[in-house]
C-alpha cells in the first residue's frame, strides 16, 4: 500500500485510490465523531484526540470502512444526500445520488456518487459471481487473472469481495435510469 503514499501517477496507485475510496463510500455505515467533532466539513482532522466510531448493520461493513480509514480514506460525515471522506488530509464531499443496499439476491451493493468535478460514478462491491455477471467482456484477461487470484484465496480459506467502479454516462443520470442502473448493475 505504499503506492498510496507516493507521488506517482501510475495505474496501480490510481487503482488503490479507487479501491479505498469505494470502501469508504459504498456502505451505509454511520461515522460517530467524539470530542471537538472535526468531522464537520469546515474543521480539520489534525486533532489526535478526536476519534471516529463507525456504526453499521454488521461488523464486516464497519471493518471495511475502518480499513479504508487506516489507509487515510476516512468516512467522517454521512448526511441525507451526501458523504464527506477525508482523503489523506483533504475533505472530499460526494453527493449520493442513489444507493441500492446489499441483499441476498443481488449479492452486491451499489452507490451512485457525484464527484466535485461533476463526474458521476457507480461504485459497487460484492460477491465475485455477482460482480463478474455485470462486467463487460472487454477486459477478459484481467477477469481471468482475478478469477485465478480468487481461486488461490478461497483454497486458503479466505473470504473475498470484489470492488468495481464505472462512469455513469450522461444519458443514464436521470432518476429512473439511476434506479435501473442500481438495481441491475
Amino acid at each position: 500500500m505504499e503506492l498510496l503514499h507516493t507521488e506517482l501517477d501510475g495505474e496501480e496507485r490510481n487503482a488503490a485510490h479507487k479501491f479505498f475510496l469505494t470502501l469508504a463510500a459504498c456502505n451505509t455505515v454511520i461515522p460517530i465523531c467524539t470530542k471537538s467533532s472535526p468531522c464537520d466539513i469546515q474543521n480539520n482532522m489534525d486533532d489526535s484526540s478526536v476519534t471516529i466510531e463507525y456504526q453499521g448493520e454488521s461488523p464486516d461493513k464497519q471493518a471495511l470502512v475502518a480499513v479504508a480509514s487506516a489507509y487515510c480514506y476516512t468516512l467522517c460525515e454521512r448526511k441525507s444526500g451526501h458523504i464527506v471522506i477525508d482523503v489523506k488530509g483533504e475533505k472530499l464531499r460526494l453527493d449520493v445520488l442513489g444507493l441500492h443496499e446489499f441483499d441476498s439476491v443481488r449479492k452486491r451493493m451499489s452507490v451512485v456518487i457525484r464527484f466535485p468535478n461533476d463526474t458521476v460514478n457507480v461504485l459497487v462491491k460484492g460477491a465475485d459471481t455477482s460482480i463478474f455477471s455485470i462486467l463487460s467482456k472487454d477486459h477478459e484477461q484481467i477477469q481471468n487473472y482475478t478469477r485465478n487470484h480468487l481461486r488461490e484465496y478461497s483454497s486458503e480459506g479466505l473470504r473475498t469481495l470484489l470492488v468495481v467502479e464505472g462512469i455513469l454516462q450522461e444519458n443514464l443520470r436521470s432518476g429512473n435510469a439511476r434506479t435501473r442502473m442500481l438495481a441491475h448493475p
